[in-house]
């Protein structure tokens, strides 16, 4: 099994992150932020084979206009 990984701020993420990545950073299920992404409520993209990404600064700029908890969390 892959030891996770932990992340402090937003320079250490990756450019594109994966549902699972951006649910922990949400604090909410992937069934959750999938459904999001399906409405059009956060900024993502869905590829061919199903699976979601999530631009890093798009995600950021999406929490930073919420005032999300998570974005003051991991960004400053």
């Amino acid at each position: 099994m892959a030891k996770p990984v932990f992340y402090r701020d937003w320079d250490e993420l990756p450019v594109m992150l994966t549902l699972p990545q951006v649910a922990l950073i949400c604090a909410r299920t992937t069934e959750c932020v999938r459904k999001w992404a399906v409405s059009g409520k956060i900024p993502a993209a869905q590829n061919p084979d199903g699976s979601w990404l999530f631009d890093k600064a798009l995600l950021r700029e999406w929490f930073r206009q919420r005032g999300n908890d998570a974005a003051r969390k991991i960004a400053s």
